[in-house]
């Protein structure tokens, strides 16, 4: 594992993980979002990548604080590497193609700063109009589960206390896809905080997965493919779409 130390923030209450891996398309826009935030205390902001062969990093260079590096492949190995290099109390998971609302930092601040928070996640917005109905169904279950403290937490995007996420384990990285599912259901399991959900801030994911799978596949392989490796067997192909 390698890090390149590109600006050092001095005591950052947030730090901010982005996984990728030949995301040059995407993570322009999904960086600027986090620059652009209505936030006015100090945050990091953490490219953890698989070694990347296109112009990611030259991108990511222009906004991050650290790139960390990791021969694993895997959204999960990507967080886990940035993760060890947080030096914020909180820790916001994003991917690296999902846009942030302006106030995402201080909405996520908030709820974590509870003391009887650990982890909280928020509403995802389609980036194909096409998927504004199932999303709208996707975020009801969510807001459910938050209110009883039990939100599934999408690695799309959700913020956790650092010392909690290490408590669980971090992400295991021989899980893919579903890692997020597995790690949800290990913090839900210690029952050491509630899991939340928040109506007043978003995402806005990238729907090419949908657009290349069709919305039945993309859900089907990502539970589907979880259970299946929980059971000892392979999961379904789920190579990245560039």
């Amino acid at each position: 594992m390698e890090i390149e130390i590109i600006k050092e923030v001095k005591n950052p209450v947030i730090s901010i993980i982005v996984p990728t891996l030949n995301e040059e398309k995407y993570i322009g826009r999904c960086l600027f979002s986090l620059k652009d935030q209505d936030f006015n205390l100090p945050y990091e902001i953490i490219i953890g990548d698989s070694y990347s062969k296109d112009r990611t990093l030259e991108i990511a260079r222009e906004y991050v604080n650290k790139i960390v590096l990791t021969k694993k492949r895997g959204a999960g190995a990507g967080r886990n590497a940035g993760a060890k290099y947080a030096s914020g109390d909180f820790i916001i998971f994003i991917d690296a193609d999902t846009i942030a609302s302006r106030n995402l930092l201080r909405e996520f601040y908030f709820e974590l700063s509870k003391k009887d928070v650990v982890a909280t996640t928020c509403q995802i917005i389609p980036e194909s109009g096409k998927y504004l109905i199932q999303h709208a169904l996707a975020n009801f279950l969510s807001n459910t589960l938050g209110k009883v403290g039990k939100a599934i937490l999408p690695g799309i995007c959700f913020g956790i206390k650092k010392e909690i996420f290490w408590k669980v384990g971090g992400f295991n990285e021989e899980i893919f896809p579903g890692e997020d599912i597995d790690f949800s259901l290990r913090l839900i399991k210690r029952k050491i905080g509630k899991s939340t959900f928040l109506e007043t801030t978003s995402v806005i994911a990238s729907s090419r997965r949908i657009n290349y799978l069709g919305l039945y596949s993309t859900v089907l392989k990502w539970w589907g493919g979880y259970i299946r490796q929980k059971i000892g067997m392979k999961a379904w192909n789920y190579n990245p779409i560039r």
